[in-house]
């Protein structure tokens, strides 16, 4: 693993092979914790930790392809910094915060963000949301998608973590679920999906179908209406 010294590193020497990834996080544990889960996913990984913003900022000049980051380092505003950044780079921005609130995992999401971990997520769920991450497919939590009504933001920080892993419940698109969902916003029909993607008009029928019960939707027009509210489709 490659220790972050210079905020001016070059990382040509990593070769090409491997997707890139920094993990930034001003604690030691949660960085240590989090490159373990990932190298046990994807051995061939290159990892660079950061604890700041700007040596993120400065990591970002090299060809990074994935980044996990948490929110409240030193130096800046995480939502704002996400905001700034996201549109001037190709890296893949997954945020990994110690709280758990629905402002936070909306603007996130809403920044460009394509994921957002808790860091109070129990091993198995991390896992399956990693694995679809490092796969290029988008995780957001269930409960990102309800309402204020739902009463969520009454919960506590603590406790709200603590629920969510009681439901196990998550929005994770795989990369085909993403593309089936992008075809459904343009209006384009299980057919003309089928053909455009060269699957069959069942398998797409599935895809949709999934895209419902993840997106709690009835129909098209509100999977696409929920997708296009937490950014993830344009």
């Amino acid at each position: 693993m490659e220790k972050f010294l210079d905020i001016d590193i070059s990382l040509d020497h990593f070769g090409s092979s491997g997707p890139r990834v920094v993990v930034a996080d001003d604690h030691a544990l949660v960085r240590e914790g989090l490159i373990l889960k990932l190298r046990q996913l994807s051995p061939n990984i290159h990892i660079v930790e950061a604890t700041t913003f700007n040596e993120v900022t400065a990591l970002l000049r090299n060809r990074i392809d994935l980044v996990f980051l948490d929110l409240h380092m030193p130096g800046a505003d995480g939502l704002d910094w996400l905001r700034q950044v996201i549109p001037t780079t190709t890296a893949r921005i997954v945020v990994v915060s110690g709280t758990f609130e629905l402002r936070d995992i909306q603007a996130a999401i809403t920044a460009g963000a394509v994921g957002f971990l808790s860091k109070g997520m129990a091993a198995r769920s991390l896992a399956n949301a990693l694995q679809i991450i490092l796969d290029g497919g988008t995780y957001v939590p269930a409960e990102a998608f309800l309402s204020p009504s739902d009463d969520v933001e009454s919960a506590s920080r603590q406790g709200w973590a603590q629920k969510t892993e009681q439901k196990t419940a998550s929005v994770a698109l795989t990369p085909r679920q993403s593309e089936v969902l992008k075809y459904l916003s343009q209006g384009h029909m299980n057919k003309q999906i089928a053909y455009d993607l060269g699957i069959s008009e069942a398998t797409v029928k599935l895809h949709v179908n999934s895209l419902f019960r993840l997106l709690s939707a009835r129909n098209r027009t509100q999977a696409v209406n929920q997708a296009r509210k937490f950014g993830l489709i344009d």
